[in-house]
């Protein structure tokens, strides 16, 4: 008796050998995409900030910008820090450290999102798809450029996984697992408390009548972890709020507007997804998944976007929408015979999701790269050059004062003052002044200044940055500083951008800073030219700043 092609069994594999291939493919996705990011040799300028304070916690210097300073709280990501700085203490090297704490937590989270669907043999190739999403993702661009965020989405995701998996699945388990979970990501990142409540929140959502069973606990681990954090600030740093909210703290309207194209951009496959599985039975995911996304956009009106550089702490949400979508498919279709048919639309499911993956990586790593063609602009490599001529010159005991707090004092070692404020609680307070300067004595002077209404994202911030400019121009003007290099870019024929380096004249090695900083041909990469002599760009730049003329 013949039977129809939709009515014939498939020949599914055994459950364990699904997994097993599903896992191998997966770890094989994600080390070519670790081995590709590792081309680049240099870490962005944010990233190398907090590799510096890796170095300093690896190599026993202790939890410091500056060896022999006062404890600073200038790093963004501290669990991952602390993760990279143990293996700097194995004698690997901070940059290095921080891509395999960052690639691990990407192939980690990737399989879990890979598990959450996969446990129906049917649902695998669903499952590949979103979590090639996720590998496929902008963590291939924060681990391009050195950034740690991979570890707070991994946090995130597995206290996620943990809310969706029992309670959709009528679990009754007693909540201490999530409990911990979103405890632990309140200790991660400083607006991990923030994702917590989203959880909370999106428990009462899920199932309103079990849902206590994981809010009390839930409430008692994010209280503990805040008061944990409370206390280690307050008795580290002398302060409750981290050096980075205090500075870019503030209402500001524009970083929600750019907050929701992030969210948009990073949960629209999942929600996609999500929103087609959304059957009755699978209905309250869909919407107990918007309330973290959404507290957590629009939490970030309350920061400058300037601390969100990328997206990449809201990364935990694509994540999120990822498992939810991956759970909502289990849910619908737990039960359900496999065949010919069903199989079939899995797999145009995954060709649409797989789809999705493709128009996320493009956007969000390839259109990066495409705007930006010359790849050592993200990687900084003009400064990291700079770097390493000054390295040389670290054990004489030199010191900077700078703007950018992250690759020059990285790369090399110099005492360093980050007169934007990350690092000095001071300065964050109440800006740089001469005072402060004149304390510190700086043997290099180093700025990057910009056009009105480009340094910083938002206009209050952008005028205190051009301030702290005009009073970094005034000082060197006034004390006995030379102009030892001067890069501007002036492709649009007026000078929209400088990085300028001033040396104290009686410092003795003025002439060898000098000749560090000077004559950087990969500042012609950035779009800058050499223009030290130059009385048209040196006026322009007064002009700029609103600083004395020279």
């Amino acid at each position: 008796m013949t039977t129809s092609v939709a009515q014939t069994q498939l020949k599914i594999p055994r459950r364990g050998a699904v997994k097993r291939g599903l896992w191998l493919g997966l770890l094989c996705v994600c080390a070519a995409a670790a081995a590709w990011a590792a081309a680049n040799a240099h870490p962005i300028e944010d990233a190398a900030l907090t590799l510096r304070y890796v170095l300093h916690l690896g190599t026993g210097a202790g939890w410091r910008y500056n060896i022999g300073g006062p404890r600073t709280d200038g790093v963004s990501d501290p669990a991952a820090a602390i993760a990279a700085a143990a293996l700097v203490r194995l004698g690997i090297a901070p940059f290095s450290a921080m891509r395999v704490v960052a690639a691990a937590a990407q192939v980690a989270t990737a399989g879990l999102i890979a598990w959450i669907g996969g446990k129906e043999d049917r649902l695998s190739c669903v499952s590949l798809a979103a979590a090639l999403i996720f590998a496929f993702g902008p963590g291939l661009l924060y681990l391009f450029i050195g950034y740690a965020t991979p570890v707070f989405a991994l946090v995130a995701a597995a206290a996620w996984s943990l809310l969706v998996t029992d309670l959709s699945a009528q679990d009754e388990r007693d909540g201490t697992r999530f409990a911990a979970a979103v405890g632990a990501l309140c200790l991660s990142r400083p607006e991990g408390n923030i994702l917590a409540l989203g959880f909370v929140g999106a428990a009462f959502a899920l199932n309103s009548r079990r849902a206590a069973r994981y809010v009390a606990p839930a409430i008692v681990f994010i209280l503990f972890a805040e008061l944990l954090l409370a206390g280690a600030r307050i008795a580290w740093f002398g302060s409750l709020v981290p050096l980075a909210l205090r500075r870019k703290g503030g209402l500001h309207w524009s970083s929600l507007l750019t907050s929701s194209w992030y969210a948009l951009q990073f949960c629209a496959p999942g929600l996609l997804a999500l929103a087609a599985f959304s059957w009755p039975k699978s209905k309250r995911l869909l919407w107990a998944t918007l309330i973290p996304v959404m507290l957590f956009t629009v939490s970030w009106a309350l920061v400058s976007m300037g601390q969100n550089y990328f997206g990449r702490y809201q990364y935990p949400l694509l994540a999120i929408s990822l498992i939810s979508a991956c759970a909502a498919a289990e849910m619908v279709h737990s039960g359900i015979e496999v065949r010919a048919r069903n199989s079939a639309w899995a797999l145009c499911l995954a060709a649409v999701l797989t789809g999705a993956a493709y128009w996320q990586a493009r956007f969000r790593l390839f259109d990066v790269l495409s705007r930006n063609p010359d790849w050592d602009w993200l990687a900084c490599e003009h400064m990291a050059e700079i770097g390493r001529r000054l390295a040389s010159l670290a054990p004489k005991g030199l010191r900077m004062a700078t703007t950018e707090d992250g690759i020059l004092p990285f790369y090399s070692q110099w005492q360093a003052m980050d007169t934007w404020g990350l690092n000095d609680p001071r300065i964050a307070e109440h800006g740089v002044s001469a005072r402060l300067l004149a304390e510190w004595r700086p043997d290099l002077i180093m700025l990057n200044i910009d056009r009105p209404g480009v340094a910083m994202p938002e206009p209050d911030l952008d005028a205190e940055w051009l301030s702290m400019c005009r009073v970094l121009l005034n000082y060197a003007r006034s004390r006995n500083y030379r102009l030892a290099a001067l890069y501007i870019d002036d492709s649009n024929k007026w000078v929209t951008g400088a990085d300028v380096y001033y040396v104290r004249r009686d410092s003795l090695q003025a002439n060898a800073i000098a000749r560090a900083v000077s004559r950087v041909p990969e500042y012609s990469i950035f779009g800058m030219r050499e223009a030290t002599r130059d009385p048209k760009a040196l006026n322009e730049l007064a002009r700029l700043s609103g600083a004395a003329r020279p």
